[in-house]
């Protein structure tokens, strides 16, 4: 993740995260 700062982030890589997090989130509170 120390690359992250020198590189611009793309708007995908923030709804793969997104997408991620709901998941992981979902399939801790189902």
């Amino acid at each position: 993740m120390s690359q992250v700062s020198c590189t611009p982030i793309k708007p995908a890589q923030y709804v793969i995260l997104f997408f991620i997090n709901f998941f992981f989130f979902v399939c801790l509170f189902s």
